[in-house]
């Protein structure tokens, strides 16, 4: 399963930056996440009754009549933002429709037209831009009657639609290819090097600062505030001629303080984001340290069994970046999430952009090892050598006996232990034998999975 899902997410990303952009315009609450939702074909954008609640560009790929395209779900536009992220709002909305080759502008055909809607289209004619005016919540045909008032905006091209009813959907789709330009894109195998992380972290630990300097683009908004962002937003981006698929999450709150409200439904979108993800980028704050929610977060990577990164972000604003330092603090992580020994450390500032090197070795590092398969007869000639070293106890006169050993999958590596009985290997001595393997073959930054099965043996058996 991790394979598809991932499979899809990498290819979607990747062609973000080779086919067109078409970008959800219109003043706040008059559908424009609803329809998002609707065209990609899943539930990414949040959609609540309370406006306001995209800030940040939510991008997904739709696929419709053998053409694909990058669909944008924009902030609300207003003229002047009841918001203290008023300027970063309207940067991200302007840099977005200045990239865009077509735009949706969406206006509500209940409450009719406003002078909002008006400071709008006149804002979006002088751009010269390809316009579609999408006249919302008309839900079946005798409502169309009201278009008359909106033709007065201007535009060659309206259709009345419901996005929450799916009423002409279809119509939309068809209108879009029309008026897009398809770039021919040779069909190859560059997709399979697309590499998937997902940032996750508490609020304000800084995953929005490193998401945009990594990006070169200001896609996220980046503020002392806690709880900016609040969807999930996917990008794609080169570094060093390699190429990822990243997630920037929802800062994640513990589930006993998040009720059915809009961090609920942005925690469910972070834990969504890390299914998708084959590497979780597990951000720190140095300067406050491992807190009691970082470690509930820790607690749902390792259940997620995907490859980690831990970063210790903002440790230029730390003041203690020495050899020594780090080393402590390095000690301190390990010691608080002590179920991630094997989890490489890097110390980061998103917002300088110091550590990226570090951090992209390490991520490279952590994709080799969660992918890495061991012949068969060196697995079973290390499994034996540890078992000699250190026999488990007898267990009311019975020995203990590993009988075979193999690895039978990888993302994440898992392994298959067949024993005499599965009750006398104790949980001290299954640590102990993973901790052998690792001392070998290193797996830094993947987890590993090791199952025991029963076998019955003719005679007494024998250790491998």
């Amino acid at each position: 399963m991790l394979h598809s899902i991932a499979g899809y997410f990498e290819t979607a990303m990747k062609k973000l930056h080779k086919i067109p952009l078409v970008a959800i315009i219109g003043r706040p609450n008059v559908g424009k996440s609803t329809l998002f939702n609707r065209l990609i074909g899943r539930k990414k954008a949040i959609v609540h009754e309370e406006s306001g609640i995209t800030r940040d560009r939510i991008e997904g790929v739709v696929d419709w009549d053998n053409h694909e395209f990058t669909l944008a779900d924009l902030a609300g536009w207003e003229d002047k933002l009841d918001s203290p992220f008023e300027v970063e709002v309207k940067e991200i909305i302007d840099d977005t429709i200045e990239k865009a080759e077509l735009l949706l502008f969406m206006v509500d055909g209940r409450s009719g037209l406003i002078p909002q809607d008006e400071v709008l289209a006149n804002k979006v004619r002088k751009l010269g831009k390809k316009t579609i005016l999408l006249v919302n919540k008309i839900d079946h045909a005798d409502m169309e009657k009201y278009q008359g008032e909106f033709l007065g905006l201007g535009f060659d091209e309206t259709i009345m639609i419901s996005a929450a009813h799916s009423r002409r959907i279809n119509d939309v789709l068809d209108e879009i290819i029309e008026h897009l330009d398809f770039p021919d894109v040779p069909d190859d195998d560059e997709d399979d090097d697309v590499l998937s992380l997902a940032l996750i972290g508490r609020q304000n630990v800084g995953k929005s600062s490193l998401f945009n300097f990594l990006l070169g683009d200001k896609r996220s908004i980046v503020s002392p505030i806690p709880g900016t962002t609040r969807d999930s937003i996917d990008a794609y981006f080169e570094y060093n001629e390699k190429q990822f698929a990243i997630v920037d999450t929802a800062g994640l709150k513990k589930r006993s303080r998040t009720k059915e409200n809009v961090d609920f439904f942005s925690s469910v979108r972070a834990r969504r984001s890390l299914e998708r993800a084959e590497i979780a980028l597990f951000m720190l704050d140095a300067q406050d340290g491992v807190l009691d929610t970082d470690l509930k977060i820790a607690d749902v990577i390792e259940k997620s069994r995907r490859g980690i990164v831990i970063l210790a972000n903002k440790w230029d604003l730390a003041n203690k970046d020495t050899p020594q330092n780090r080393a402590e603090f390095e000690k301190h992580i390990r010691k608080r999430i002590h179920f991630f020994p094997y989890a490489p450390v890097v110390f980061t500032s998103g917002l300088e952009g110091t550590g990226i090197e570090d951090l992209i070795t390490a991520i490279n590092l952590v994709n080799f090892n969660y992918n890495l398969r061991i012949q068969t007869s060196e697995l079973n000639r290390i499994v034996k050598d540890a078992y000699e070293h250190r026999p488990p106890q007898a267990y009311k006169g019975r020995n203990p006996k590993i009988l075979y050993t193999h690895q039978v999958d990888v993302a994440p590596p898992t392994f298959q232990f067949f024993v005499n009985d599965t009750k006398l290997f104790h949980s001290n001595y299954r640590k102990y034998l993973e901790k052998q393997i690792r001392n070998v073959f290193g797996f830094d930054g993947a987890p590993l999975l090791i199952y025991y099965k029963q076998r019955k043996k003719s005679g007494s058996g024998t250790s491998p």
